[in-house]
């Protein structure tokens, strides 16, 4: 985010109006809007253009039109910044998954125009709405919303064994274990979101079998985790193992072996890295030195007068792999869609909507049986805030041309990490 110039107390008197004609150039949701400065968005005054078929009731089209412009609003005024700042998705797809948090900013809201058109045989409300935003409010909003959108939401299971004399266990969701809590709390030191484990591990029926192989996790398993709001799976087991080795002195020893992997929860849910080292322990007593170890395992080697120093570890590894592989995965997440209902001209037409009035960025063709096509697309985002914006514009035929000429409305039927489907009726 721009820090404010002293021009600022000036764009006060300022009000910027988003239209949202139709563009048939340009990608991304240009069929909803033009693009605007988003430095603008600190005047104060936001006046947007909002748009709705009209099919039953005014109030009804009133009230999508100005939802419509707040959206819009939020997109622009938020998503754009949070996109630009954080390196992942764009506009559209952050501004869809931050909507619900950030519609406040769409209060004192006053219809300045409205007006109806016929687009074909559809008619049409275009309602000019203008939202007076507290500037304050908008950059504490955008501030969360990096943090949000910056790094991914991580849930971790983490299966620990102690084989102390008398072993100790700590399962995935063990308040007592060593290696969740220390690399958890590093996680959140770094930005990180951590999702509650325990939403999802009644559904796991052999947690010990799982955590020392978590290249077996099932698909229902990483569809709660993405449904719980994860968009990462951090799954594995630590254990501990007394060994004989000369000392001075009255001191235990352990061996530390481990394997943690980090599943990402966007797409087809695919190991994006897999740890599997060693390390060792040594204290006064057996329990000390499994701690002892564990620690090491997870923070590394580090100074004891400096516990801060990172110098390697589970944790370090972890956050510098979606350093690297995070801003990849949110800018290209491969989503299967499953289209049906339209004949094959509608079916094209859907095809270039879907580039022109979203943030689709490639469309691979799969198959087309009947009137059913399935596509690969190539989405900034999940496949959540991809089946948002074809439910929310999905009777537009200003947004979507298939609809448009198609007489049809876009169903989305289900949703689910990595799969939309939707249907034409």
């Amino acid at each position: 985010m721009k820090q404010c110039n002293p021009k600022t107390a000036l764009l006060a008197l300022i009000t910027i109006t988003i239209t949202s004609g139709y563009a048939a150039c340009g990608g991304g949701s240009s069929a909803r809007m033009d693009d605007i400065n988003p430095d603008q968005c600190y005047s104060g005054q936001i006046v947007v253009n909002g748009e709705a078929p009209i099919y039953t009731s005014m109030d009804t089209s009133r009230d999508k039109a100005k939802t419509s412009a707040c959206r819009i609003a939020v997109e622009k005024c938020i998503g754009q910044q949070v996109a630009a700042a954080s390196g992942v998705a764009d506009g559209e797809s952050i501004g869809n998954e931050i909507f619900s948090k950030s519609q406040g900013i769409c209060r004192n809201d006053k219809i300045l125009d409205e007006k109806t058109y016929m687009l074909d045989t559809i008619k049409m409300l275009r309602m000019t709405v203008q939202f007076n935003v507290n500037i304050a409010q908008l950059s504490d909003q955008i501030d969360t919303m990096k943090q949000l959108a910056g790094n991914p939401r991580a849930m971790i299971l983490i299966r620990e064994e102690m084989n102390t004399p008398a072993k100790i266990v700590h399962g995935f969701t063990d308040p007592q274990s060593n290696a969740t809590s220390k690399l958890k709390n590093f996680l959140i030191k770094k930005g990180y979101t951590i999702i509650d484990g325990s939403k999802i591990t009644r559904f796991i029926s052999n947690e010990s079998q799982l955590a020392q192989n978590p290249g077996q996790v099932s698909e229902q398993i990483k569809d709660l985790a993405a449904q719980a709001g994860a968009d990462i799976l951090i799954l594995g087991s630590v254990s501990t193992y007394p060994q004989e080795i000369a000392t001075t002195g009255p001191f235990k020893s352990v061996n530390v072996q481990g394997v943690v992997q980090v599943h990402a929860l966007w797409g087809d849910g695919r190991v994006i890295g897999t740890y599997d080292e060693r390390a060792t322990g040594a204290q006064v007593n057996a329990i000390g030195a499994a701690k002892f170890g564990i620690n090491k395992f997870v923070m590394g080697t580090y100074y004891p007068n400096d516990p801060d120093e990172e110098l390697g570890g589970l944790a370090v590894w972890t956050h510098e792999l979606l350093m690297n592989e995070w801003a990849i995965i949110t800018r290209s997440n491969k989503i299967k869609m499953v289209v049906s209902g339209l004949d094959k001209r509608n079916m094209a037409l859907f095809h270039d909507d879907l580039k022109q009035a979203t943030a689709v960025k490639q469309i691979d063709e799969r198959g087309y049986n009947g009137d059913t096509a399935e596509w690969e697309v190539t989405y900034p985002g999940r496949a959540f805030a991809l089946a948002d914006t074809l439910s929310f514009y999905g009777d537009n035929p200003k947004v979507f041309a298939a609809v448009r000429e198609s007489g049809k409305k876009i169903k989305v039927e289900t949703v689910k990490r990595g799969e939309v489907r939707v249907q034409f009726n």
